[in-house]
């Protein structure tokens, strides 16, 4: 096996591969923001460009981690577990405007939590609609954006 190959069998190294080309893509999209003139606070391009800035550290950073000689290799491939976070997530889609959003967010992160194995019930109780209740105060008091609610 090459050099190449063996790196590439490393988990850190696709990773950080990936949020390298991710914070690369985004920065290259934010430059084709445009500028208005006449704003005298921060540009529409500033937060993207943060942004894309901290994914292009974080990436260099995980394959770093990545090429040291001792890093894990990735695990099996295994489509059912692909499968078990995408499905919820699809139907989450799916639904999004007919269930309220502070109930569909909090049902979808204590699945995907029990998914990903969280196993301490303190977990289920407290961290799935704290979740739901951030998003949601954020997106609509922070950013005044209205999200599906049964009211």
């Amino acid at each position: 096996m090459s050099a190449l190959g063996r790196y590439l069998r490393k988990a850190d190294v696709i990773a950080g591969l990936a949020v390298t080309l991710a914070g690369i893509g985004l920065f290259t999209l934010s430059a084709a923001i445009e500028i208005n003139p006449l704003e005298t606070t921060l540009s529409a391009r500033v937060f993207p460009f943060l942004l894309a800035l901290g994914l292009i550290i974080c990436g260099l950073l995980t394959l770093r981690q990545g090429l040291r000689a001792d890093a894990p290799a990735l695990p099996a491939f295994n489509l059912w577990r692909i499968a078990a976070i995408a499905l919820p997530l699809l139907a989450y889609y799916y639904w999004f405007e007919q269930i309220d959003f502070r109930l569909s967010t909090t049902v979808y992160v204590l699945l995907t939590m029990l998914l990903l194995g969280a196993r301490r019930w303190q977990e289920w109780l407290l961290l799935p609609p704290a979740v739901a209740g951030s998003i949601y105060l954020l997106f609509v008091y922070g950013f005044g954006t209205l999200l599906p609610t049964w009211n």
